[in-house]
């Protein structure tokens, strides 16, 4: 095997889906990824830390557990390390160093370089107390479990230096746990669609075929630093499996210490990340040269930013979305065929009550704020303060989702309605 290996993401086009080695892969920005762990690290009464390291690990461990079985030439530990630093900055996670040199069955010290998570806390929030890279630590866990043939939660990784604590680097300690950690089974590709039904789609002036073709062929993979900069933010390319594992892990320890009335509390949490995704990544899109460059000059009225927006989602990875009723500055009907939230949700749990797709509500309901209240078109600036007029305003758009694969419907609807 080659030093240098370049990770397979396989599109499935026929379900909007991208699979890199038997785990969905989705893109989000870094606002979203560090936002929805600040709000899972906030109740101080949670002991959090192993829920987002154990997904990571979860997740990393499937994947290159199915890469080493599929692929030919890993048949060393050097091979198989190079194999997963390469997917860690393909994928915009950032740069690892020492995994081939200094690391063993045993343990050893592993340097990133770069890391996603450290980097971009800092860049949001600020420094913090404590290391924040989470991500990394769990990925290093799957990452040795799989390289050295041990079961899943057979290592555990302590974060000694951390870029958001304002250190140069991250730095891991990697070695032995004392007793098998609790990692959570990946669903891999979760619950599918056989297949998606034939949607038509609403009259308007957007070629998306064209646009998911000319965004497929966009560079979006990770620079010499690891780092995927694209519409203003930084991307990456994350399992999501990890989301929904800590999204509804953080929401299972919320009811498990508190009661069920906590649903109350963390679905409205957890929409809140979906708002901020919209906000940042659509907005980003919506004001980058790609976006004038490629969709503009195909639109004649604002409804076309609706439509030429979820084009451009159905390029991320997250399922198909289809625009089944707008009525201008009023009202937005979106059905979404084959969700990753509910895709993972069935596998994980089976059928809920409830609906489960939290990303999706937030991210239909910022899609009319940016379109219509706080006009995009304008290419205001990204802030906080812009981001509170949209979000928290009054007369701006709301969403419901009144219908969810994870309940057992044949699809997700989300319905956008403007509040009083």
């Amino acid at each position: 095997m080659t030093e240098i290996f370049e990770p397979k993401i396989d599109i499935d086009s026929t379900r909007y889906l991208s699979i890199c080695y038997g785990e969905p892969m989705v893109f989000h920005c870094h606002h979203y990824n560090v936002f929805l762990q600040q709000t899972i690290e906030d109740p101080e009464y949670l002991d959090t830390k192993p829920l987002l390291t154990n997904a990571a690990a979860s997740c990393a461990y499937s994947q290159l557990k199915e890469m080493f079985s599929t692929e030919k030439g890993f048949d060393s530990p050097q091979s198989r390390f190079g194999a997963a630093e390469s997917i860690f900055k393909t994928l915009g996670f950032g740069l690892l160093e020492g995994l081939k040199n200094q690391v063993t069955e045993n343990g050893g010290l592993v340097r990133a370089k770069m890391s996603h998570y450290g980097y971009t806390w800092k860049i949001k929030f600020g420094l913090r107390d404590t290391p924040a890279d989470f991500f990394t630590s769990g990925y290093l866990s799957g990452v040795m479990s799989a390289v050295y043939n041990k079961p899943a939660g057979y290592y555990v990784i302590e974060e000694k230096e951390c870029a958001a604590k304002g250190d140069n680097a991250c730095t891991f300690e990697v070695k032995a746990a004392d007793s098998l950690l609790s990692i959570p089974k990946s669903p891999g590709k979760g619950s599918l669609l056989t297949r998606l039904p034939e949607r038509e789609r609403l009259p308007g002036n957007i070629d998306e075929p064209a646009i998911l073709k000319a965004l497929a062929n966009l560079p979006l993979v990770g620079n010499e630093e690891g780092l995927i900069p694209a519409f203003g933010v930084y991307l990456t390319r994350m399992y999501s499996n990890y989301y929904n594992l800590i999204s509804y892990g953080f929401e299972e320890l919320l009811i498990k210490h508190k009661g069920p009335q906590m649903k109350n509390v963390s679905r409205p949490l957890l929409i809140e990340a979906g708002h901020v995704c919209a906000f940042n990544t659509f907005g980003g899109i919506m004001k980058s040269p790609e976006w004038y460059g490629l969709i503009f000059p195909m639109i004649k009225n604002r409804e076309d930013w609706v439509h030429g927006m979820v084009a451009a989602i159905n390029a991320l990875g997250w399922g198909k979305w289809t625009v089944k009723e707008l009525i201008p500055n009023e009202r937005l009907v979106l059905i979404v065929d084959g969700s990753y939230e509910s895709n993972g949700y069935l596998s994980i749990y089976g059928k809920s009550k409830t609906p489960e797709c939290y990303l999706a509500t937030g991210g239909s309901a910022g899609l009319m704020n940016l379109i219509y209240y706080g006009d995009i078109t304008t290419k205001s600036a990204l802030d906080q303060n812009y981001y509170n007029r949209l979000f928290k305003g009054k007369g701006n758009f709301k969403c419901e989702e009144v219908l969810c694969r994870s309940k057992g419907d044949d699809h997700c609807e989300f319905v956008v309605t403007k509040t009083a």
